[in-house]
């Protein structure tokens, strides 16, 4: 790959800044799912919880190089 040193001090801000706002973002989700926890629960909230799991396991496959079966597969492992 190809050098670019003129480059380096904006990606290297970019990706430092990109990786501070994703830890904040899950420490935020954290905190929301605290809250729900006290909540009663109920059909939207689950609805709500599985389009928040898809997501994440999408992700997860984006950034960790694991398959989606894989991340299933050990999520499914915590229940046995």
């Amino acid at each position: 790959m190809p050098s670019y040193p003129n480059h380096k001090p904006a990606l290297t801000k970019m990706q430092q800044r990109l990786l501070a706002e994703i830890a904040s973002l899950t420490d935020w989700l954290a905190c929301s799912l605290e809250d729900c926890e006290d909540e009663q629960p109920n059909w939207q909230n689950v609805d709500s919880l599985q389009q928040i799991r898809f997501s994440l396991i999408e992700n997860l496959v984006i950034i960790s190089g694991l398959s989606k079966t894989q991340i299933q597969r050990s999520l499914a492992e915590l229940y046995m």
